[in-house]
This record gives C-alpha cells, structure tokens and sequence, in this order.
C-alpha cells in the first residue's frame, strides 16, 4: 500500500515539472471576442477606432510602434489594470526635454482611456507624446505628467495622486485641457497652467475648464489652478461644486481655487467674468453654484472704524476694503442634552462642570440641540452706533428699534426673505449618518422627530449638508407671516457621536450661526422713505452713499455665532482624573485555538509522506 502511495506521489511530481511552455499563454488583451497574448499584438491587429478590452495585470507601450489610429483602452472591471508612462529608466542628461516622454501614439488622431491606473516614471516631461485628442475617464493617475492631447485633453471621473510637493500634471500641450468630476490628493500644488513660448494669442486663448471637481490638500500653498500667463492668454472656466480643502486663499485673486502671475488671463465662475486684466472684476459677486470670493464667502473681515463715521470692511485674505455702514444682526442661542440612544435616557451631567458629561462606553450616544433666535433682539449698526430695542434709530421723527422699523408694514417684507441657520459640527459628529436617517424619513412627521422648526414666521424650506460637517437649515418668510411671536425655535434630534473615540476623553465643539436676506418690497413712493435709512444697511449698497431704486431693498442679518464645548469622559473616575477614569468593558473568555507544531525543515512532499507513514 504504501509503495503504491509512493509511486502515486512520484507521477504528480513528475507532471509538476512539466515545462510550461509547452502550453499557451493566456489572453491579456481582447478586441471583441478575440484574445491576444500581448498589448502591443492587440493594437497591431487593431482596425481604426477600435477598442480594446485589458485584463488584470501591468501594462505598457513605451518603445512602441505608433499604430497612427484611434483607438480606446478599457481596463479590467476589478480596476486592477496598471499602465506605466514612460521610460523606466530615464536618461538624466536629457532631463528637461521631451525625450524620456512616450511616443508610442504619435500622430494619432485620439485615444481614449478608460478604467485604468496609470503610474507616471518619476522625472520631469512625461506624458504621450503628440496624440492629437486625449480623453481619461474613470481613471487613476499617480505621479506628475507633461504631455497629454496637443488639440485637447478631457480628463473625467478621475483621481490624481499627486507625488508630494508637486503637481499632478501640466497644462503643457493642446488648446482645451477640461477636468469634470475629478479628485486631486494634493501637497500644495495641483494644476500648472505654464508653457515657454507663446503658442495663444487674445482672441484665441488657451481653454482650461474645470467643474465640480474636489481638491484635499495636506499642506497650503498654491491655489489649485496655478495660471502663469505671462507668455500665453488663457480663458479658465470655473463651474459647478468644487471643494478644496487644505489650501488658503491667494492673496492677489482672494480664491482657493485659482491664481494668477500676470495679466493675460480671464476667469470665469459659471460663466460670470470675475478676474481680467489682471484683477478682479469685484470682490461679492454669487454665481449660480458658487460665490467669489473666498473672502466673500467666507465673510472673513474685519470692521474698523474711520475717523469721518462709519466703518471699514477689510477682507482677512487679500485686504481688499469697502465702506461698510450697518447690518441687522442677531445673536444664536444653544442649549444641548447628551443622551444614550438605546433607552432615550439623559447622560448625567458632572456635578463639578455641567459641560462634561460620564459615559458608560463611547456607543450609542447622542446630541440634541435647540437652537433659538429672537428677531426683536436685531441690531442694526449705522456709523459708530448700534441700535437695537434698547437703543432706538430716529426714523420719522419716531424712536423705533431695527424690527419695530421692519414691522412698520409687515406686508412689505416678501417671501424672498430667509434666515438661514448654519451649524459647524466636530469631526466627532456622526453627521453623515443623522443625514442618512433624515434623508430615510419619508413623511413630515418622521422628519420634524430630527429637525423642527418652530416659528409663525418662517418656515423650513431646505437642509444642506455641506462638506466639513455643517448642515445649514433654510428657513423662509411664511407668506400668511404673524409677527407677533419674534422667536424662532429650531430642534435638532438624534445627532449621533462616532463610537470610535479612543482615550479616556472627548472634547466635542459645535457651533451655530445665523445669517439671512430681509426683502421689502415698499409700495408706490414709500420706496424713497424706505430708501434713506435702508441705504446703511443694503448689502447690495455698501459702495455707494446712495441706493439705486429697483424694486426690492435687500437687508442683510448678519449674526454672530454662538460655540457650545462638551466633553465626555468614561465612568470610574472624576471628569479631571484622565490617568484613572478609563472604561474597562466587560471581558469575554476568548477561545484557545491549538496550532499544531511545525514540521521543521521539511519540504511539502517530505511532510506529506512523513503523514502518510512513507519513509
């Protein structure tokens, strides 16, 4: 028997040493249903415009033959295709030239990539080398590039990966370079708009378009889109939603988004000319999706006095200054209840700080928050005093405080009014899954269990949810509006705490902010009585000593913020003990698993027929 085992074990071992090259190579390459054993096969026998499927595996065609046809490159559904661009063994003495760049689709009309991971050599001047249209969809794209379309480049759904400190690419070849739903993993440095010579004249600009794109930087330092114009024009359009985190405002353009060298550039939001010749058109202007500045949108100023009356509005990012002459504002209140999900029981509160709180263990906890705003108590700031209900303004002879000169005629405020109350939650704020539950309430009741909105004036129109954990509630004037109630009570229910806090403590800060547009629509020649003491306060006036007479006065609420700060810490020990008062979860015996002992030395054969009892 065991002779037989033997000789059994023998014959497989035998056929395991059978050469493989006795047997085909698999297909890595297909167009349509035919395989090919390599790439560079797959686009030889490839008939203009085709398109051809790639496995998983690693790709090239540096050294290539140009096909000098259009062809598209699929990559394999798992998203494990990997194309490498360029020599891999780049000549230094010929850094700074095109020459460690890929000429393998020179001359062709276009090739489209989809679905594939590229990995850019590390040296400078890479890329695909004179294709006349490149588009690069659903792609990865690690490493910096030079050269891509010499007519045009559209680059969609795709991520860069930016080597640190550096670029992800150049917008160094082609007419158009557009970028549309894309993600740049950047370390200050994202787009280079820059070529030596001068290759666009004014009326024919370079095009660099960019839309709903997100930017995550790990350090500041350029905007994203780096425009050095002084040999070329360029047209940038800016349009739709893009996020950019982790870099500041340029000091020139006031924009995260887009900087500027020289004077040969002109830059559009939606469409709308912000910046030419080189400054900017205005420092306010809103577009349809987004606002320029960053000053502006941020409202990032600082309001000093002047020695003639009034003030001077300065933006913190580029210094840009206005008169500024009063607003209407209003203070936020928050008051808050930490709460254990499970039974909707109340969390104790610390007897010595009424702001921390002992927990039991991180899970199932929750914030409620209500949020108040009391429209009586508005300010309204005209030169160098404030008015308010204690401190009224002389309007026609009469004292009569900011809202009180609001309800003068109530039904001149119109439904464009609207308060919209913002809250900036900690990173420890679960607020993806609070939008997730209120996004699941299908009925109004089920909704206003989370958010409600208390008010006989206003009432809750929309929730955003904004990137960097804000939500901001869009509150509007009712058009049936009672007035005699000035209080806006705004709850929030059920805004979970991430369990995944390590330590023995959590410090958690929120906060909330109020802001808003007071439209009033004065009937017949009320406009002019409106108009003087409106012309301190319009938002859309601030440059101007007098309104322009259209038909709606527009007055900002600008409020402050109010912070909120809480801790939580773990049962055990006094909120101020942090070296004792760790939670110790309950222990659970954990089952032993007996390894068997190693075999030593042995090969996997000598194992197997040391078992079997073969010597």
């Amino acid at each position: 028997m065991k002779k037989t085992l033997a000789l059994i074990l023998t014959f497989i071992m035998v056929l395991a040493l059978v050469p493989s090259v006795a047997f085909a190579a698999d297909p890595v390459a297909w167009i349509g249903e035919t395989g090919y054993e390599t790439l560079e096969a797959a686009v030889t026998a490839a008939a203009d415009g085709a398109v051809i499927k790639l496995g998983e595996g690693d790709f090239s065609t540096y050294g290539n033959t140009p096909p000098k046809k259009s062809l598209t490159f699929v990559g394999a559904e798992s998203g494990k295709t990997n194309w490498y661009i360029g020599s891999p063994t780049p000549d230094k003495q010929k850094e700074g030239t095109e020459y460690n760049g890929d000429y393998s689709f020179q001359n062709c009309e276009s090739i489209t990539f989809k679905n594939i991971k590229f990995s850019v050599y590390p040296s400078n001047y890479k890329g695909f080398i004179r294709i006349n249209n490149v588009e690069v969809d659903g792609c990865e794209i690690t490493g910096m590039s030079t050269y891509w379309g010499y007519s045009k480049t559209t680059f969609k759904n795709t991520t860069f990966n930016c080597p640190a400190g550096e670029y992800a690419l150049w917008y160094y070849t082609g007419t158009e370079m557009s970028f549309d739903h894309c993600t740049f993993n950047a370390s200050g440095k994202v787009v280079h708009a820059y070529r030596e010579g001068t290759t666009s004249t004014a009326d024919k600009p370079l095009v660099l378009n960019f839309n709903d794109c997100e930017v995550v930087s790990s350090k500041e330092n350029k905007s994203v889109l780096n425009i050095k114009d002084a040999n070329n024009y360029y047209t940038v359009n800016i349009s739709g939603t893009n996020t950019v985190k982790g870099l500041k405002p340029n000091n020139q353009t006031c924009s995260r988004l887009f900087q500027v060298e020289d004077s040969k550039a002109t830059v559009k939001i939606d469409n709308i000319t912000v910046w030419e010749n080189g400054s900017m058109v205005g420092h306010a202007i809103d577009t349809e999706n987004d606002k320029y500045t960053d000053g502006y949108k941020d409202n990032a100023f600082e309001i000093t006095p002047v020695t003639t009356g009034g003030y001077l509005k300065t933006c913190k990012y580029c210094g840009y200054t206005e008169p500024f002459y009063g607003e209407l504002s209003n203070e936020i209140g928050l008051t808050r209840t930490v709460n254990v999900t499970q039974n909707s029981n109340s969390v104790l509160k610390d007897a010595a700080d009424p702001n921390k709180y002992k927990v039991e263990n991180s899970r199932n906890i929750a914030v409620d928050y209500t949020a108040t705003m009391d429209m009586e108590n508005l300010e309204w700031r005209v030169d160098d005093a404030t008015y308010n209900k204690n401190n009224k303004y002389k309007y026609n002879d009469q004292d009569v405080s900011p809202w009180e000169l609001l309800m003068a005629q109530p039904d001149w405020i119109t439904e464009d009014t609207v308060v919209f109350l913002k809250f900036t939650f900690d990173q420890n704020i679960d607020l993806g899954t609070f939008q997730t539950n209120y996004n699941k309430a299908t009925t109004p009741e089920d909704k206003e269990k989370l958010l409600k909105l208390e008010s006989t004036m206003f009432e809750m129109k929309d929730v955003a949810f904004g990137p960097d954990n804000t939500m901001t509630i869009i509150c509007k004037w009712k058009k049936e509006a009672n007035t005699e109630d000035t209080t806006i009570t705004l709850k929030g229910c059920g805004l979970p705490v991430k369990a995944n806090w390590g330590g023995n403590k959590i410090e958690i800060t929120n906060s909330g902010c109020v802001g808003g547009m007071v439209h009033i629509n004065p009937m017949g020649g009320a406009m002019e009585a409106m108009a003087e003491p409106a012309r301190y306060v319009a938002a859309n006036r601030v440059s101007s000593t007098t309104p322009s007479m259209d038909n709606t006065i527009r007055i900002p609420i600008v409020g402050g913020c109010k912070t909120d700060e809480f801790t939580l810490y773990y049962g055990g020990g006094s909120s101020g003990d942090s070296g004792h008062s760790y939670y110790h979860p309950t222990t659970t015996p954990v089952p032993v698993i007996v390894i068997p002992p190693k075999t030593g030395d042995m090969t996997v054969w000598q194992s197997i027929l040391h078992f079997l009892g073969i010597k």
